[in-house]
């Protein structure tokens, strides 16, 4: 096992620092969760959302990303409109929003990249 994979594997949410409000500490807490979940998905998929797919060579990495977003906002609208159809265990509505979350994380590190990138020309 990889130093990075013991690392991540081994990470918990941190305590909230002290003199947060009750809805401070809920959005401190759902971070630490989603930080955790990309780290650790990251870890499985690697980087591949920042690279060029084979099938998508003439998408724009950040317009990759914005279908991903998409292809999670249309199944949130069908798990929404349907939720007794939904046969697929880890495909709730709040996984579902934690992706959303976590693809809109990932498109502006992209943005962040692309600004670095540009700056370094």
């Amino acid at each position: 096992m990889s130093s990075e994979s013991n690392v991540i594997n081994r990470m918990v949410p941190s305590e909230a620092p002290i003199g947060l409000s009750p809805d401070q500490i809920l959005i401190w807490e759902m971070m630490e969760k989603i930080k955790i979940k990309l780290l650790k998905k990251n870890l499985a998929y690697g980087s591949a959302v920042f690279s060029q797919s084979p099938l998508t060579r003439d998408v724009p990495i950040d317009a990759a990303i914005r279908v991903r977003m998409g292809d999670k906002i249309n199944r949130l609208g069908s798990l929404l409109d349907n939720p007794e159809k939904n046969m697929i265990d880890d495909e709730s509505i709040k996984d579902t929003m934690m992706d959303l979350a976590t693809y809109g994380l990932l498109w502006i590190i992209q943005q962040e990249r692309m600004n670095a990138d540009r700056k370094s020309k």
